[in-house]
């Protein structure tokens, strides 16, 4: 308490002699320092000295920009003082956080860098030698680009609880546990989903298709050159066990499996690979380029 004393009155008196020597020379009449604080209880990223709030007096009228007062101040002592304030012994910090812009109070990470984009906002992005952990919210949890284990704690990793998390010098991977498969989408973290394998059971699917798995299901996907015949509700009739799935673009016949798009009336013409459809005599088709739709 005592050292803090001794820096308000070395403050007090090193503002009153810096501002005789600025164009409110005439004005100024005193400076009170109301309190000294941590930085970093205003600002995560300032890590050292000491924050001083301060009032300072002038005469009624005298100013007119109530920002001039710490312009003036902080330009007398940067560019002409060498950074000390007055000849009190104390020095302005090289990076001199401006009050009166959006940066003097953020919440960005300590190791974030605050950047002013309008006299009214900021953004943030992790300083050097840092990498974001959350990119959707930019400059806010900021983790050391190496030598750092997002594996030690599960809110600093994407694996999914089904996999396993691998600490490497440079960031991390996920592993699958045995059993299960990755089912992560395209831009996402691999492993960072992992589904049951039922494809690892090799009768789950049937001949010409392949097993894929997917978040709560598998499924059975028709091999290239083969079509799904799955929905046909004639298949049985046509000898086809409910096991046949997928048949060869040469053998399917669309038109008796009633795998088609025909209208009603019209006439389905299989062919060695698709069909075609044809209105009867009679009727006019109302889309030639796709006959027999309409």
């Amino acid at each position: 308490l005592l050292c803090f004393q001794s820096y308000v009155q070395d403050y007090e008196k090193g503002i009153a002699g810096c501002y005789p020597h600025t164009t409110l020379r005439n004005a100024f009449v005193a400076a009170d320092v109301n309190e000294i604080v941590n930085p970093k209880m205003m600002n995560a990223s300032w890590e050292s000295g000491l924050l001083f709030n301060t009032t300072v007096h002038f005469r009624k009228g005298a100013v007119r920009i109530p920002s001039d007062v710490y312009y003036e101040l902080v330009r007398y002592i940067i560019e002409r003082n060498g950074y000390e304030v007055g000849d009190s012994g104390l020095y302005l910090n090289e990076y001199q956080p401006n009050p009166y812009k959006p940066c003097f109070k953020n919440d960005c990470h300590p190791k974030g860098i605050c950047i002013d984009v309008s006299n009214r906002s900021y953004r943030c992005e992790c300083g050097a030698g840092f990498r974001e952990l959350d990119p959707s919210d930019p400059g806010k949890k900021c983790i050391p680009t190496y030598g750092f284990n997002e594996c030690e704690k599960k809110e600093d990793n994407e694996c999914s609880e089904n996999a396993r998390c691998i600490d490497l010098e440079h960031l991390y991977k996920c592993e699958c546990l045995p059993s299960y498969s990755d089912a992560s989408p395209p831009g996402a973290v691999p492993g960072s989903i992992c589904v049951l394998d039922y494809c690892s059971d090799v009768n789950f699917c049937p001949t010409n298709t392949t097993c894929k798995n997917m978040e709560q299901q598998a499924e059975c996907r028709c091999d290239p050159g083969f079509t799904d015949i799955r929905k046909s509700d004639r298949r049985n009739a046509l000898g086809l066990g409910d096991d046949t799935f997928c048949m060869h673009v040469r053998d399917v016949n669309e038109c008796a499996l009633g795998l088609t798009n025909c209208s009603g009336v019209a006439e389905c013409i299989d062919r060695p690979i698709g069909y075609t459809c044809k209105c009867p005599d009679g009727y006019i088709d109302g889309n030639p380029d796709e006959p027999g739709r309409v």
